[in-house]
């Protein structure tokens, strides 16, 4: 089910969630006025996970004021870099643009893919069901837009070769799908989405964020009034 909680579990989550944020945002104090590689870790981590929305805020805060510097070249840079840039990604700021894999195999922008329409990265995974369900209700609104400036680009984020075209190929999906093989260009980090299934960002002509992972009539209420 997707809610397997009773009331008191919910309560109980909850609470739990306030109280590690809290928990995190305390140990960011610390970690401020004693940089250590610990921290920076620690940072790395914080900051690409929107579990507690409060510690990535400060971890952010942190990582640009006071580690952005420190051990520099180390890979945690990266991963804190990648989770400061996914904070950008909000309704109304411009979508990040980065490198994929594109149809042929090579290493492409993705913004060459789609420059000058309305387009929805729909960022998912053969084995996230939520996501397959979620493709699949955006098929029939994109027969429907598709011949009036909008597009659709998949990012499967696969393990494997081959389970991509073959989830796309069972659920019917018309648009063209990209491999994101191995976290070979650290995609899902790179949108915040750390170890999730998937999401999507619905974007306009002018590279404008539009909805974050709208589900099937939002995208389609959105699409009538921009097109």
């Amino acid at each position: 089910p997707q809610d397997g909680f009773s009331e008191l579990g919910r309560k109980t989550e909850a609470e739990y969630g306030a109280l590690m944020d809290d928990y995190h945002v305390e140990l960011a104090k610390w970690y401020e006025n004693h940089r250590c590689f610990y921290g920076l870790a620690e940072i790395s981590r914080g900051v690409a996970s929107n579990q507690f929305p409060r510690t990535q805020e400060k971890y952010i805060e942190l990582y640009l004021n006071h580690y952005a510097d420190y051990m520099a070249g180390h890979p945690y840079h990266q991963k804190a870099s990648y989770g400061a840039a996914a904070l950008r990604l909000q309704v109304g700021k411009p979508y990040i643009d980065y490198e994929v894999r594109g149809p042929n195999g090579n290493t492409v922008r993705l913004s060459s893919l789609y420059k000058g329409k309305v387009v929805f990265i729909d960022l998912w995974a053969s084995w996230c069901g939520p996501c397959r369900r979620h493709a699949k209700a955006v098929v029939p609104i994109y027969e429907k837009y598709k011949d009036k400036g909008f597009q659709v680009i998949g990012i499967a984020r696969e393990k494997e070769t081959g389970r991509m075209e073959a989830a796309a190929k069972q659920d019917g999906y018309p648009w063209p799908n990209l491999l994101e093989l191995n976290d070979q260009h650290h995609v899902w980090l790179k949108n915040g989405l750390n170890q999730s299934g998937g999401g999507g960002f619905l974007i306009d002509e002018k590279g404008t964020i539009l909805a974050i992972s709208p589900e099937a009539d939002e995208l389609e209420k959105i699409l009538n009034e921009q097109l």
